[in-house]
C-alpha cells in the first residue's frame, strides 16, 4: 500500500553501491501537527488494520455465502459476490503483509532473498485481484444499468450465464494489467542498507524504462484513472434511471383515477387471500430491484472516494514506486426515497477536497510528497481497508432481502433445529 511504496528504494538497476542522495530543501513544507498525527498514528496503525482486514475478510466472506443462498440468487448478485471475492483477498494479502514484514520491520531492516520474493509475489497478487475489484465496480454498475433499462426483456438480456462471461472476462482483463508489475521488477541486492549480518535483498524497478513506463500506464491509467471515470458515469446514469422510475410511478399514481382506485378496493375485497399477496409481490420485487440499483451505486462513490487520491502516487511510479494496495466497494438506494439518492450523491463533493491535495503534488512535486503526502500513507490504507470491509454493512442496511437471508442463515447455524 501508501506505506510500503514508501519504504523501498528505489535504484535505476543491479549495482554495487548506491547512487548520491539527492537532497531538497523542503523547509516551507514542515508541518508539525502533521508529524505528530503520523508518529501517533503510526503507533495504532498496525494493531488497528489487523483487526480491520480480519473483520473485513470475514465480511467479505459471509457476503459470498449469503449472495449465493438460493433466494439471494441472481445474475447481479453472482458479480457482487465476485466483486467481494476480489476485495476480501486484498484484505486478507494486507494481513499477510503486515505480519511478515511490518512487525518485523523487515523492509527497514534489510530482507533476505526468500522474503524479498515473498514481498514480490505478494504485490503481484495484491495488483491482480486489486484491477479485478476496480473492474468488477464498473461492470456491475454497466450491468445494471443495462438491466434497469432493458424492460420486460431485463431477465434474459442480464443472464446468469453473461454474468459468468463478465467474471471471465474480468479475471482475463485482470491478468492482462498486472502482467507489466512482473516484468518490471526484480530482487536484487540491496545497496541501501548497513551491515546486518546477511545479505539484504530489495525489489526494484528493471533497468528498462518502455516496461516502467508500460506499468505506468497499465497501473495509473488502466487499474485506477479510468475505472474511476466509468464508475463516475455510470453512477450518473444509474441515478438518472432512478430518478426517471420515481416520476413514472409518481406520475402514474397521480392520473389513476377514483373510479379505478374504487374498483380495485372492490376486487380486494372480493379476493382478500389473493390480492394483497399478489400487492405484496409487486412491492416487494419492485422494492429489492431498486434496493440492488441503490447498493451498486453506493459502491461506485466508495470506490472512487477511496482511490481517486491515489491516482498520483501511482502516477509518480517511475521516480518512487514499490506497489499500491488498493481497493474498493461499491452499492445505492430507494427512488421512493430520493433523500438518500441526493445525500449519496453529496458524496462527490468530497472529491474537491482530494482535486486540492492532487493540484498541490503537480505544484511543489517532491517536497510535498515527502512532507505531507507520504505522512499520510498509512491513513490512506486504513481509509482503503474500510472501504473493502464495508461492503457488508451497505448490503444489511440497504437491502432488507439480505438481512432476511444472513439472518436465517445465522439461525440455522446456532440454533438447534426444531422436529
Amino acid at each position: 500500500m501508501e506505506t510500503l511504496q514508501n519504504s523501498i528504494c528505489i535504484c535505476p538497476g543491479p549495482m554495487t553501491t548506491c547512487p548520491p542522495t539527492v537532497k531538497y530543501n523542503c523547509t516551507s513544507f514542515h508541518y508539525v501537527g502533521l508529524d505528530y498525527f503520523a508518529h501517533g498514528y503510526d503507533i495504532v496503525h498496525i494493531p488497528l488494520s489487523l483487526v480491520i482486514c480480519v473483520c473485513g475478510v470475514f465480511a467479505n466472506s459471509a457476503n459470498v455465502v449469503v449472495l449465493n443462498q438460493p433466494p439471494m440468487r441472481s445474475s447481479t448478485n453472482l458479480l457482487m459476490a465476485a466483486l467481494s471475492v476480489g476485495e476480501g483477498t486484498v484484505m486478507a494479502i494486507y494481513i499477510f503483509y503486515v505480519s511478515m514484514f511490518r512487525i518485523g520491520k523487515k523492509i527497514e531492516v534489510g530482507m533476505t532473498k526468500s522474503y524479498a520474493y515473498t514481498l514480490f509475489g505478494l504485490v503481484y497478487v495484491q495488483n491482480l485481484f486489486h484491477a479485478f475489484s476496480s473492474w468488477m465496480i464498473v461492470f456491475v454498475a454497466a450491468f445494471r444499468l443495462v438491466f434497469m433499462s432493458s424492460g420486460v426483456t431485463a431477465l434474459q438480456t442480464c443472464s446468469y450465464t453473461r454474468a459468468k462471461i463478465i467474471i471471465l472476462t474480468d479475471v482475463f482483463l485482470s491478468l492482462i494489467l498486472a502482467a507489466p508489475f512482473l516484468f518490471a521488477h526484480h530482487v536484487v541486492k540491496d545497496c541501501g542498507k548497513p551491515a546486518i549480518g546477511y545479505e539484504a535483498f530489495k525489489l526494484d524497478f528493471v533497468a528498462n524504462h518502455a516496461l516502467t513506463t508500460l506499468l505506468l500506464v497499465s497501473t495509473g491509467v488502466f487499474m485506477k484513472v479510468l475505472p474511476i471515470l466509468l464508475s463516475t458515469i455510470f453512477s450518473t446514469l444509474l441515478i438518472r434511471k432512478l430518478l426517471h422510475s420515481q416520476k413514472r410511478r409518481d406520475r402514474l399514481q397521480s392520473e389513476m383515477s377514483e373510479t379505478e382506485q374504487r374498483f380495485l378496493s372492490s376486487q380486494q375485497e372480493q379476493s382478500l387471500s389473493i390480492s394483497p399477496a399478489r400487492h405484496h409481490d409487486h412491492d416487494s420485487n419492485s422494492r429489492n430491484i431498486h434496493q440492488t440499483t441503490n447498493i451498486l451505486f453506493g459502491l461506485s462513490v466508495l470506490y472512487i472516494i477511496t482511490y481517486l487520491p491515489q491516482d498520483k502516487q501511482v502516477q509518480k511510479m517511475s521516480t518512487n514506486w514499490a506497489c499500491g494496495m488498493s481497493s474498493g466497494s461499491h452499492v445505492p438506494h430507494i427512488p421512493s426515497q430520493p433523500k438518500a439518492l441526493v445525500s449519496s450523491f453529496l458524496l462527490y463533493f468530497f472529491l474537491f477536497k482530494q482535486a486540492v491535495m492532487l493540484l498541490l503534488l503537480n505544484i511543489y512535486d517532491r517536497c510535498f510528497e515527502v512532507m505531507v503526502y507520504e505522512k499520510l500513507g498509512d491513513f490512506m490504507d486504513l481509509l482503503t481497508l474500510l472501504c473493502n470491509g464495508g461492503n457488508f454493512i451497505l448490503y444489511y442496511a440497504m437491502s432488507s432481502k439480505f438481512r432476511e437471508t444472513f439472518l436465517l442463515l445465522l439461525r440455522s447455524m446456532f440454533l438447534p433445529k426444531r422436529n
